[in-house]
């Protein structure tokens, strides 16, 4: 009796295990997922700046990824490993079909297209150097699809939607990220520059006059024939001084 009941409680506890490794698989995934996006943000903003962050931002651009995609297969595999929940590769690789008792079914199939959307977008980044550039711009996009379904997933079928602390980190994330993407897309749709003058001032050198010429490309010059004529016409005089 006493090891069937201890048989009973280790099965319990591995299941328990699973659920939680479950749990903090995907908050790990969409937070990793999440900072990636970001980080890609602010490289392409120069939103801290040109060259001092050019270089570590897009490792961690990339480490960001890696780990999301790591911790979304954690996240299926032990669901799939999970006996509390019947669970196969269908219902993981195919929207809609994933159903579990007390869980939003739309939901969950959100949760299988954005893991789709992630493999994707990994896998082209990959390929990025054997990619026309048009393409892979295109798929890149779609990080805020992995971002925007993984976030609904997250909240309607996830069971720590009423954590204070997980959603107050996420919705800082968020509020970021959109904050970056208004700003980006307002210098797409109004570049900055200055007028052709302001080059030209502030490359100047002290006491010299402004550039006639579109951009200030160069200090005033008089032509070549102008040149040449004020020396013919200094000649005679350099004659009778002889």
């Amino acid at each position: 009796m006493g090891s069937a009941n201890k048989a009973g409680q280790l099965t319990e506890i591995s299941e328990q295990f699973l659920w939680f490794l479950t749990r903090a698989a995907g908050i790990v995934s969409w937070f990793a997922a999440a900072l990636s996006v970001l980080a890609g943000l602010l490289m392409a903003t120069r939103f801290l700046g040109r060259k001092p962050t050019i270089p570590y931002l897009l490792d961690i651009h990339r480490f960001l990824a890696h780990l999301a995609v790591i911790f979304l297969g954690i996240h299926m595999i032990t669901l799939w490993a999970d006996s509390f929940v019947d669970v196969g590769l269908v219902e993981l690789t195919v929207p809609g079909v994933l159903k579990i008792r007390g869980y939003d079914t739309v939901a969950l199939g959100v949760g299988v297209i954005a893991a789709w959307i992630m493999v994707l977008v990994e896998l082209t980044s990959l390929l990025k150097d054997r990619m026309p550039k048009t393409y892979w711009n295109a798929i890149h996009l779609n990080s805020y699809l992995v971002v925007i379904l993984g976030t609904w997933h997250g909240v309607v079928a996830g069971s720590d939607a009423t954590n204070r602390l997980l959603v107050g980190l996420a919705v800082t994330v968020l509020a970021t990220i959109t904050v970056i993407t208004v700003v980006r897309a307002a210098r797409l749709i109004m570049p900055t520059g200055g007028t052709p003058d302001q080059g030209a001032t502030s490359a100047r050198r002290p006491g010299q006059m402004p550039s006639p010429m579109v951009g200030g490309q160069g200090p005033r010059s008089l032509p070549a024939e102008a040149n040449s004529g004020r020396a013919v016409r200094h000649q005679p005089q350099a004659r009778l001084r002889r």
